[in-house]
């Protein structure tokens, strides 16, 4: 995987939940062919969804921007970081859907505030990396900074 790759991407495009199975897939192909046919408009009035409803399962269901379904909740989508600004996609924000479909176990796992655990997104997978990049970073500063006294005689 190129990560800095996924990074520029992210901060055009987003991916929630995982691509687990066919209908999910299907809504990345359009994605794809959205992106290719349309880089500047597509996905910028509404993003692309699916939702789970009792015990329907997965159904297909887009809408507005900060809209939703009346009935059940949105378990998968792909839509613009910023629906507003008027920029390209390319072939990174295809690199990034094909990534996602092709890992439908997700990036590792997450515990979430009850402590289970569950499969990472692509977008966890991401905040993931610049956390523990950050955490790193704060680790290496602290030993840095840590001083010794070296005693006579002791090594």
């Amino acid at each position: 995987m190129d990560i800095e790759r996924l990074k520029r991407a992210s901060k055009k495009i987003y991916i929630e939940g995982l691509v687990n199975n066919k209908k999910r897939e299907a809504l990345i192909e359009e994605a794809i062919e959205g992106i290719q046919n349309m880089p500047k408009e597509f996905m910028k009035v509404q993003y692309f969804g699916i939702k789970n409803y009792a015990s329907f399962g997965d159904q297909r269901e887009d809408h507005l921007y900060y809209y939703g379904p009346r009935h059940g909740s949105i378990v998968f989508k792909i839509g613009r970081a910023d629906h507003n600004a008027s920029y390209l996609l390319g072939e990174d924000e295809i690199y990034y859907l094909l990534v996602a479909r092709d890992n439908p176990k997700g990036f590792g796992v997450k515990k979430n505030k009850d402590g289970r655990e569950y499969p990472r997104d692509l977008n966890d997978f991401l905040s993931f990396i610049a956390e523990t990049k950050k955490n790193a970073n704060e680790i290496s500063a602290i030993i840095e900074a840590q001083k010794t006294k070296e005693h006579e005689g002791e090594r």
